[in-house]
């Protein structure tokens, strides 16, 4: 019975709302929780010079017979061409393929040599490695099809595979087909290449040339140097004239003229170019600002289209001033952009 109250009267208790804690007498109560609003930093770059101007260039090399006596004209040629663009400050990635249509030895596949399948300017001895590749290219066969195997090339399963560190988003792509026959391509004509040229350029959102080093109708009864017989490229020509592209004559002992020219073609137009240290937060007001210190005056960059902002390069272009003149970096310019960092 005395048990059975005892069980009551806690329920009782325990009904009333009676407070049972144990409370210590010097404990303060903590105040409310109130979480702390994160800022986004500011963030001031400051720039003395320009980014190197990034451009990929892609060469495909005929390896068949006729082309044996310009193995060692192409090779000495590669140095006028990795100087040229070295001394241009360029940021380049240059590949070469074969003319070779056959899957079987990797048509459209970049080349390799030392493990290297492009030269970068960080690639040491340049001009040794592409030199190796334009050598070991000759296992690939001796197939004429370059216009198969540049499509290979920038089709999706080697642009996605073995090719994909070398085609970079949004910079500019410059071909260079070299070769002294005609096009003896089997599933790709002049006409569905430069289709695929121009979905290259909205995909990628660049610019892509054009251009061969090949027998020309004016000089193919002249040419006297060839030790191999050679037929003038009226197929990549055509490709040339569809894309407003640069034709140079095979016909000559010394490629470095033309190797250099053909460099001088890839060199992009020279837009400065800034990278960014951190994500600028990009809102409908975007927080990014740019200016130009040049002594003694400051140029102003406040009009849509003054510079842009390229989201995968984390880079800023300029190209005009807000009066209009395009902008050119000078030695003593310091350019500052201004932006709130990202985040999240």
């Amino acid at each position: 019975m005395k048990n059975l109250l005892a069980v009551v009267f806690l329920l009782g208790l325990i009904s009333c709302g009676i407070d049972n804690e144990v409370h210590d007498p010097n404990e303060s109560e903590l105040p409310p929780y109130t979480p702390v609003a994160l800022v986004n930093p500011e963030q001031e770059d400051v720039f003395l010079e320009p980014a190197p101007q990034p451009v990929d260039i892609l060469l495909v090399v005929d390896k068949s017979c006729s082309m044996l006596d310009d193995t060692t004209a192409l090779n000495l040629g590669f140095v006028s061409f990795i100087n040229y663009v070295t001394e241009h400050n360029l940021d380049y990635h240059i590949g070469l393929i074969t003319t070779s249509n056959n899957e079987a030895v990797g048509a459209g596949k970049l080349v390799e040599f030392m493990n290297y399948s492009f030269i970068t300017p960080q690639t040491p001895d340049p001009i040794m490695i592409l030199s190796g590749m334009n050598i070991a290219a000759a296992s690939q066969g001796e197939i004429e099809a370059g216009i198969d195997a540049l499509s290979a090339a920038m089709g999706p399963r080697l642009r996605r595979g073995e090719n994909t560190d070398f085609f970079r988003h949004g910079v500019p792509l410059q071909i260079v087909t070299i070769t002294d026959e005609e096009d003896q391509s089997h599933f790709w004509t002049p006409k569905s290449l430069v289709l695929r040229l121009f979905h290259w350029m909205a995909d990628h959102q660049n610019t892509v040339y054009y251009s061969a080093i090949l027998t020309l109708p004016e000089s193919w009864e002249t040419c006297d140097y060839a030790v191999y017989s050679e037929t003038i490229g009226y197929k990549y020509l055509e490709v040339v004239e569809r894309v407003n592209g640069m034709a140079i004559d095979i016909c000559q002992n010394d490629w470095s003229i033309a190797l250099e020219a053909m460099a001088e073609y890839a060199t992009p137009d020279p837009i400065p170019e800034y990278m960014l240290k951190e994500h600028p937060l990009l809102d409908e007001e975007h927080t990014i600002k740019v200016l130009v210190e040049r002594d003694p005056v400051t140029l102003s960059f406040e009009n849509e289209g003054d510079w842009t902002y390229d989201p995968d390069r984390n880079s800023v272009w300029i190209h005009t001033t807000s009066d209009g003149e395009a902008y050119e970096h000078q030695e003593n310019d310091r350019v500052k952009i201004s932006y709130t960092v990202d985040m999240y």
